[in-house]
């Protein structure tokens, strides 16, 4: 498929598309209210035209880009109008709606679970590589940045070349493609990382870039060493007392130290029910559980469910 294909593909209407024509043609109201579901890895999405979103939150991590025309967002209550080269990225958990978009206007949606970015990214990034102060500051200091990262990116040529490239790799839809998926999706964060250092303000808070260097060397420390480690070894590895290390936890993460730390093996407990035919004692025990009664309280508390109904969930939807 070429870029004239694309386009041609883009445009036409869908069977879906051409019914929600005919309720709006009849005069009634369309519009669509999500529901959360489950994503593993990543994906990829046309979002209908004619058809408006309800406010709805999701736990994955979403890129939207305006391929043509315009499209109006309304996210935490504020209406942002997108227009063509327009790209924005929505943390987790962020309140937002599309107001119905008309046939020219097509907006193309990008899905990412956060264990794909701490898979695929964080454990191959040095700290003071700016891919992972831009997704530590995305996903993890989302309160400051207003929960969502805004970009203009309609004179990005190499940019929106990638972009339409990644598009076209979804749509092949084949496992051989997977790798170049991968490569593409890195490309497109290398170069939004260059137009955001472009126009990134000046007068940063030298505080604030501190702690985002060091919220990543802990979370960075904590992958490595999960199972095992403790808050004295933790805080020795960093040169502090463990009294001065929780309070600094605290004060970066507002969380105490025992709380990130069950936060990091959980996030690993769920990567090895993903991921490997472990079983759930196994995958207890090298997420750094020692009793398993609490391992499966502390599960079911964050995740609404067991670790065996999790990984039945996976089964039944693979």
């Amino acid at each position: 498929m070429n870029f004239d294909e694309l386009d041609h593909h883009l445009r036409q209407l869908t069977e879906h598309e051409k019914d929600y024509l005919a309720v709006i043609n009849s005069g009634q109201p369309n519009i669509f209210r999500p529901t959360e579901n489950h994503l593993k890895l990543f994906d990829f999405k046309k979002t209908s035209r004619f058809l408006a979103v309800g406010e709805h939150t999701h736990e994955y991590i979403e890129l939207n880009y305006v391929y043509s025309g315009s499209i109006t967002q309304i996210i935490n209550g504020k209406k942002i109008q997108l227009n063509k080269g327009n790209l924005i990225i929505l943390d987790t958990q962020v309140s937002h709606s599309i107001e119905m978009p008309g046939e020219n206007d097509i907006l193309l949606a990008f899905r990412f679970s956060k264990e794909y970015f701490k898979m695929t990214f964080f454990k191959d990034f040095k700290t003071n590589n700016p891919m992972s102060d831009f997704l530590i500051k995305s996903l993890f200091e989302s309160q400051k940045y207003k929960r969502y990262l805004y970009f203009n990116i309609q004179e990005e040529t190499e940019l929106t070349y990638i972009l339409k490239l990644l598009v076209i790799e979804f749509l092949n839809n084949s496992q051989q493609s997977l790798n170049v998926l991968h490569h593409y999706i890195s490309i497109v964060f290398e170069k939004l990382i260059q137009h955001y250092e472009k126009n990134i303000p000046s007068d940063n808070e030298k505080d604030s870039e501190k702690h985002t260097k060091l919220r990543f060397d802990i979370l960075h420390y904590l992958d490595e060493h999960y199972s095992t480690t403790t808050l004295a070894e933790t805080a020795a590895y960093f040169n502090y007392s463990p009294n001065y290390f929780s309070n600094l936890v605290r004060k970066v993460f507002h969380k105490n130290y025992c709380q990130l730390l069950r936060e990091v093996r959980l996030k690993n407990a769920l990567i090895l029910l993903d991921n490997t035919s472990l079983s759930i004692a196994e995958i207890c025990e090298q997420s750094g559980f020692s009793n398993q009664n609490i391992f499966y309280s502390l599960f079911k508390e964050k995740f609404h469910m067991t670790p065996k109904k999790y990984r039945q969930q996976l089964q039944e939807t693979a």
